[in-house]
């Protein structure tokens, strides 16, 4: 489990896991997929917070700072936020899917299921949008920077 997996959720009090817990990830598939989640949303916010760093000394001492950088932080920047959304929801602490917990037992059953259709239906709408735009976008030649294609 890594080390990520293992601090977030944890009540430091008494080591037990807070909240509820999506339980352990028994498939070797599931446990590489989040590992490679968790791995790239750490890497990508490294990248986030040096890129910038290496801008301004860049500027400061060579004159001139790293080409695109901009451009690659804010794709980086929606890149952690789904990413985010992933890791949130995996661990079932995403706020859609704690709602519940506030409502009476009687109706938790209905409630969750009215969250489930309502996130479910934004979802399609934002994957659908997400195309759209990735079609639009790859008519274009223009690059974040190094040869990258800005749809990718």
């Amino acid at each position: 489990m890594s080390d990520i997996q293992q601090t977030v959720g944890r009540d430091v009090s008494n080591g037990r896991t807070a909240g509820r817990s999506a339980g352990p990830v028994r498939s070797r598939a599931g446990r590489v997929v989040h590992l490679f989640e968790d791995t790239f949303t750490m890497a990508a916010l490294a990248i986030m917070s040096v890129l910038p760093i290496v801008e301004i000394v860049g500027r400061r001492l060579l004159g001139q700072g790293v080409p695109g950088s901009v451009l690659f932080v804010q794709s980086l920047t929606l890149w952690v936020a789904f990413l985010g959304a992933m890791i949130t929801s995996r661990q079932r602490r995403h706020l859609a899917l704690a709602t519940t917990a506030f409502l009476p037992a009687a109706l938790r059953g209905i409630g969750s299921l009215v969250a489930s259709v309502v996130s479910t239906g934004v979802t399609a709408v934002l994957a659908w949008t997400a195309v759209q735009v990735v079609m639009n976008e790859r008519t274009f030649t223009s690059t974040l920077g190094w040869g990258i294609p800005k749809w990718k």
